[in-house]
């Protein structure tokens, strides 16, 4: 009978409930704080990724039509010529020359 006396019982340790609950809470918090930080992370990069694209888009577009426009040539004298129709002279540009077909 070894019966140890109950004042010189030691206490055990280990967690209470308490300390335990107190623990999950602050891990979750923990665990929150990280994960909200990883979903922001990755939405930015998201739209950079997307504002990255269009920039490029935009600057493909611009080239095609820069190059549409020279392309097309340019006349000076173009705005002096509006709406005078095809009578002018001919050499003041290339594409003041038209032929208008009759559909009758």
């Amino acid at each position: 009978m070894n019966r140890i006396p109950s004042n010189s019982r030691q206490r055990q340790g280990g967690f209470s409930i308490v300390e335990a609950m107190v623990a999950l809470v602050a891990g979750l918090i923990v665990i929150g704080a990280v994960l909200a930080f990883t979903v922001a992370t990755v939405q930015s990069n998201t739209e950079n990724v997307q504002a990255t694209r269009l920039a490029q888009e935009l600057r493909a577009l611009m080239n095609l039509v820069a190059r549409d426009v020279r392309r097309a040539g340019y006349d000076d004298l173009s705005l002096e010529r509006v709406g005078t129709g095809t009578d002018g002279p001919a050499d003041l540009s290339p594409h003041a020359r038209m032929q208008i077909v009759g559909g009758d």
